[in-house]
């Protein structure tokens, strides 16, 4: 049984938790090429943990509790997702599967391209756009919707100003400023 919200803490949600899991997802990913591998693990780690939280967000377990699309009048579940999911728990989160059962990389990838995270976040929007096409309610569907296009925006050119863009989005009206962090990635204001 999901969680009853007002359209204004969905609202809300839309704009901070999804947003958050979006942006950080697409940033580690964009940062994997040419990184040094220690660097490396700790981003693939990084988008592959929100990737996951995303995908559990259109297809909850049974967690009670848990904020996921059917929060949203018209959202649906898919499992459509079930590939990716799969390789996501057993790659990246669950060690004691990955020893008896190697899940390779879905949708033909592999570890020699450098863009597989990239390519992993475009299909997790994927699998968020499945999920929303139907919201019901016109301004969540407005606010899901556009943090799906400004993600895709990042996923095709993941540059500081389509990062900076994607951020715009975040709702501060319930945290302190040290939340959302400096505007942009690598600076912070010294004022």
């Amino acid at each position: 049984m999901p969680i009853v919200f007002s359209e204004d803490e969905l609202l809300y949600h839309v704009n901070t938790h999804l947003m958050y899991e979006v942006k950080w997802m697409i940033w580690s990913a964009a940062q994997l090429p040419g990184s040094e591998f220690g660097v490396t693990v700790a981003l693939a780690d990084s988008a592959a943990v929100h990737a996951r939280n995303l995908l559990e967000f259109v297809n909850p377990s049974s967690r009670s509790g848990a904020f996921h699309i059917e929060a949203f009048a018209g959202g649906r579940t898919t499992k459509d997702w079930k590939e990716w999911e799969d390789f996501l728990n057993n790659r990246f989160t669950h060690m004691g599967s990955r020893e008896s059962r190697r899940v390779g990389w879905p949708a033909g990838l592999t570890n020699d391209r450098s863009d597989r995270l990239l390519a992993m976040a475009g299909a997790v929007l994927d699998a968020l756009s499945y999920a929303g096409q139907n919201l019901e309610t016109p301004r969540l569907k407005f606010a899901y919707d556009e943090l799906l296009r400004r993600g895709r925006l990042y996923v095709d050119d993941p540059s500081p100003e389509n990062h900076d863009y994607l951020h715009q989005l975040f709702d501060a009206s319930r945290e302190d400023d040290t939340y959302s962090g400096p505007k942009r990635m690598g600076t912070r204001d010294k004022s």
